[in-house]
């Protein structure tokens, strides 16, 4: 999908390298969460079988016993805690603290948190709940801006809408816009070339433009 959408809308002179930094949502789109994210589409297309996806339903439901039990524990300020934690390069508790505290340490892994906890859960499972707590303000940073370009990937240019008449969009900006002609303002923001600024000079155009002709906004 980033492949294709970059094709289309950035171009390219040279072959194409595939690499994580061309993914503008990359905290998101983890290898380790591919299955949660994808299974449900290959399910419904007929990829996966019954069993297959009884398995995948029983890790993710194992998952989610286990953050809602995490999330009600707390860690004892005992010796044998502090032992632990001194074990991992962790400072040690003087008080008891809720266990996702300590979980989002970097120096906590999932090794030494499930000693503490007593969880079983298999170690793969349990680093997955280890990252999503670890990078939860990251995550929650990047859903918002998903939000924002999910409203911007909607918010299309009407059909007579001529990109020579905005007032103050760059020259590069317009010569882009012209060879490329996206549809929507979402694919706009992707073209290489075009600043923050002009984006946001076409958003306002786009908002005149339905105002002028009575029309609701579609974000």
């Amino acid at each position: 999908g980033v492949l294709i959408d970059d094709l289309v809308t950035k171009g390219t002179n040279e072959p194409y390298r595939m690499l994580t930094s061309r993914c503008e949502y990359r905290i998101l789109l983890r290898h380790d969460n591919a299955d949660i994210r994808l299974s449900p589409s290959g399910r419904e297309i007929g990829l996966l079988k019954d069993r297959e996806w009884e398995v995948l339903q029983n890790r993710w439901k194992g998952i989610e016993v286990e953050t809602d039990r995490i999330k009600k524990i707390k860690i004892p300020a005992t010796e044998k805690t502090n032992q632990t934690l001194r074990g991992a390069n962790s400072s040690p508790l003087s008080e008891a603290i809720p266990a996702i505290d300590l979980l989002k340490r970097p120096e906590i892994n999932w090794e030494v948190f499930s000693e503490l906890t007593q969880s079983y859960l298999e170690k793969e499972l349990g680093e997955r709940i280890s990252v999503s707590f670890k990078y939860e303000g990251y995550v929650d940073r990047q859903m918002r801006q998903v939000e924002k370009f999910r409203r911007m990937e909607i918010l299309k240019f009407p059909e007579d809408f001529r990109f020579n008449e905005v007032i103050g969009l760059s020259a590069e900006g317009k010569q882009k816009l012209r060879k490329f002609m996206p549809i929507t303002l979402g694919q706009a923001s992707r073209i290489s070339g075009i600043p923050p600024t002009d984006i946001q000079l076409l958003w306002v155009a786009i908002e005149h433009k339905r105002r002028s002709k009575g029309g609701a906004s579609d974000v």
